[in-house]
């Protein structure tokens, strides 16, 4: 299971939605600006309004859906200049012992 949650209440923004993509190769691999290679999104978090992104909030919690490939990474869609927030994401084998 993905679970995705925030860490540290949201401020500053309007929404943040989030997509889980996969690629089978990087681009610059092994280095700081390292990304999916033309990456196709498995997953969306829809977006959620900076006023329910409360610390400990879940967004999502949800199975890795087939088709992921050999690369799996998150997209962030940001609506307005956030200036506080912090989100898990965080894999697990049992999501009841899973949430932290």
């Amino acid at each position: 299971f993905c679970v995705v949650k925030m860490n540290k209440p949201a401020a500053g923004g309007t929404s943040l939605g989030l997509k889980l993509q996969t690629s089978d190769t990087l681009i610059n691999e092994g280095q700081d600006t390292e990304a999916l290679d033309s990456p196709a999104d498995l997953f969306t978090v829809d977006p959620v309004a900076v006023a329910d992104l409360d610390a400990e909030k879940e967004l999502a919690i949800f199975r890795i859906p087939f088709g992921a490939k050999r690369y799996i990474g998150f997209s962030a869609q940001i609506s307005g200049t956030f200036t506080a927030g912090n989100v898990d994401i965080f894999f697990t084998n049992d999501v009841r012992n899973g949430r932290r």
